[in-house]
């Protein structure tokens, strides 16, 4: 059974706490996990501890209106609207595949999600973002427009979001 979002959110805070608290030569103790081949060699491996983005459970401030527009700005950033409520980071990211780093010239971008179905991609370049817009123009699963920030955005911008977008 998969835990909930609460319970990795539990969780992930749970190890952050034990690890914070002990030095590293004790988190590696902390985090030795037997492996099949370690097993029969009696020797444990060892997990090396890297910090996901996703613990870091540090405050943030408040997005603004003009922190918004100037980290997604209207020229190099993709609104992506009306796809499925089960699309995750993957789906988007296949979508987009041919507008990442390594397959265009000066490509690359990142998502942000503002809920189920929007989530924005910033581009590197505006050539690409304009490229994007109309590749995807007749795409069925999902809708596109050059992002325009509304102030209901900062609700969205503001939220924490909890869903599992892999």
């Amino acid at each position: 059974m998969e835990p909930t979002p609460k319970q990795h959110a539990q969780i992930r805070d749970a190890l952050s706490a034990a690890l914070a608290s002990k030095p590293l030569v004790a988190q590696e103790a902390f985090l030795q996990f037997p492996s099949v081949a370690d097993e029969a060699a009696e020797q444990p491996s060892m997990l090396k501890r890297f910090r996901s983005l996703s613990m870091n459970t540090k405050e943030r401030p408040a997005w603004s209106e003009e922190t918004v527009k100037r980290k997604y700005p209207t020229d190099k950033t993709v609104e992506l609207f009306e796809f499925s409520s089960d699309f995750e980071t993957a789906d988007l990211n296949q979508m987009l595949v041919p507008y990442q780093h390594h397959q265009s010239e000066r490509g690359g971008y990142r998502i942000k999600w503002l809920n189920d179905t929007r989530a924005l991609a910033v581009f590197r370049r505006t050539e690409t973002a304009q490229r994007v817009l109309a590749d995807l123009s007749s795409s069925r699963l999902v809708k596109t427009k050059n992002y325009v920030f509304q102030s209901g955005d900062l609700e969205d911008f503001n939220k924490k979001y909890t869903g599992d977008r892999g």
